[in-house]
């Protein structure tokens, strides 16, 4: 991290992302959920103190009823944006991990092994991962 002098004060930025580029990160991704009937949205917003807000809904095409809810605090590393899993169920050990790439937002896990705990969060109805596609430009 740098300690930038911004508007708002100094403030911790990620090394090698200015301000402007981390802004650009936030707003509204869009995912189809595999072959199955529903989609994914992804909000990311930037919060006080270097933390982001991310919050990832699966939701059925028709009716729009949302089956899976993901939200959590996160942090940028080396210019991925990570979430530790814990944050909804403290038996989990995975990091979520958000890399941007043009006006994609690719969610993995840090660790391939942690893989299966993006459906557990959604109780096997979905699963939280995916390659998002910016829809707020």
């Amino acid at each position: 991290y740098n300690l930038v002098d911004s508007e708002r004060g100094f403030v911790l930025l990620p090394q090698g992302r200015d301000q402007e580029e981390l802004s650009n990160m936030t707003g509204q991704y869009v995912a189809r959920d595999g072959d199955s009937e529903n989609y994914k949205v992804l909000l990311i917003g930037e919060r006080e103190g270097g933390q982001w807000a991310v919050s990832i809904k699966t939701k059925k095409i028709e009716g729009k009823e949302v089956i899976c809810e993901f939200s959590g605090l996160g942090e940028y590393v080396d210019g991925d944006l990570f979430v530790p899993l814990r944050q909804v169920d403290p038996k989990l050990k995975g990091t979520l991990r958000i890399r941007f790439i043009d006006l994609m937002a690719v969610v993995y896990t840090n660790d391939i092994a942690d893989n299966d705990e993006m459906t557990t969060v959604c109780k096997g109805t979905g699963s939280i991962a995916g390659n998002f596609k910016k829809t707020d430009i």
